[in-house]
């Protein structure tokens, strides 16, 4: 595993295997865990040990999230696989993978022979493959396709867009959970994020709102805002215009709560902190140039006077210090208790830099690693 290097030009994180996925954030956990059959090219799951646990036979083969993972083959088309191995839903052109008992698909193999249209739009299905939400109450098979674009749901709703400048969720039924507006003349939502530990990220925009409160150059209009399952603003921007940038503390980017606390950018100094999830208040002051949700007590952060991705605790202390120039992210929690995160390091001071790669864990240390 130290030296391993496949013949086809693909990185290998165990020596058997022609290619493997990180799981989301990087984190092998308990979920079998996708790669590819050298011989065959074919992907199934294997177990911690490297065993199979899911039989190489698809042509793809994704996360599992929902206690299923998302496959592909080409005589059964997108379909869903338990940890026994066993095809729960299939035949589908496309489909996303399960958030909260719902995933999206775009056609079933057949349809087109079937005169069933999908109009570029998307259907809801259930763990059992029937269907759900708007796509349930359809009376043809057409009128199944009924979404735009694909719903995440987390915290029991999903994100199902903006109208008249107010975000709205429907929970897992398809009823509207709640609609959030920014409650400021002038200022929309034009966009927002899955709900995460109660909180959910919004996008607003305003006319001059910048201008208004006396900044210059700010760079446009738009701001950063944290929103309760209530559809209720953290930091109510109801004040005079000329307040607005201070109510929204300047955030000029903003990332998922977790544990409590929210990753955000200052916007004046460009570096991001921790926000307190209830107050909007920093809880861990702006001094990293990255920052990742926290996770059950720590959470990646990149160090402003290195460069490097470390990890601090919910003080904002390191735990691990900063090594780490890259590492698999999908801005997902990355270290959960026990898990691993897959990540590239540089070794600077001797003759020349070495880069090595390969499994830290939570206290920074390389669990298994290998020379590039």
């Amino acid at each position: 595993m130290t030296t391993y290097s496949p013949n086809n030009g693909t990185k290998s994180y165990f020596p058997d295997f022609g290619c493997a996925y990180d799981l989301p954030g990087g984190v092998m956990n308990d979920d079998p865990f996708p790669a590819q059959d050298p011989d065959t090219e074919k992907w199934g799951y294997i177990d911690k040990s490297g065993e199979w646990a899911i039989e190489p036979e698809y042509e793809q083969a994704r996360m599992f999230s929902d206690g299923l993972g998302l496959v592909y083959s080409e005589d059964k088309g997108a379909g869903f696989v338990n940890a026994q191995g066993q095809l729960v839903a299939s035949g589908y052109i496309a489909a996303t993978s399960f958030s909260d008992g719902v995933a999206f698909v775009s056609g079933k193999l057949d349809d087109e022979k079937n005169g069933i249209k999908h109009n570029d739009s998307y259907a809801a299905i259930d763990k059992n493959g029937a269907w759900t939400l708007d796509s349930a109450k359809s009376s043809t098979e057409t009128d199944r396709y009924c979404y735009k674009q694909p719903i995440f749901f987390h915290d029991g709703v999903g994100f199902e867009g903006i109208k008249d400048g107010k975000a709205i969720y429907i929970d897992s039924k398809g009823s509207e959970a709640l609609s959030a507006s920014s409650g400021h003349d002038g200022v929309s939502i034009v966009d927002a994020g899955p709900f995460y530990d109660g909180y959910a990220t919004i996008e607003l925009q305003g006319v001059d709102m910048w201008a208004k409160a006396g900044y210059i150059g700010m760079g446009g209009t738009t701001a950063y805002g944290l929103i309760d399952k209530t559809g209720a603003l953290v930091k109510d921007p109801t004040a005079k215009s000329t307040q607005w940038a201070t109510l929204v503390d300047l955030w000029g980017g903003i990332n998922h709560a977790g544990g409590g606390m929210v990753a955000a950018q200052d916007s004046v100094s460009g570096l991001w902190g921790y926000l307190d999830a209830k107050s909007g208040e920093w809880k861990i002051q702006p001094l990293f140039s990255e920052a990742k949700p926290f996770a059950d007590g720590m959470a990646y952060a990149k160090d402003f006077a290195t460069d490097d991705w470390g990890i601090i605790d919910d003080s904002g202390a390191w735990t691990a210090v900063p090594r780490l120039d890259n590492f698999n992210s999908d801005d997902q929690s990355l270290v959960a208790a026990g898990g691993l995160v897959y990540g590239t390091a540089e070794a600077v001071g001797g003759a020349a830099p070495v880069t090595s790669e390969g499994w830290m864990n939570a206290q920074g240390l390389w669990v298994a690693s290998w020379k590039l």
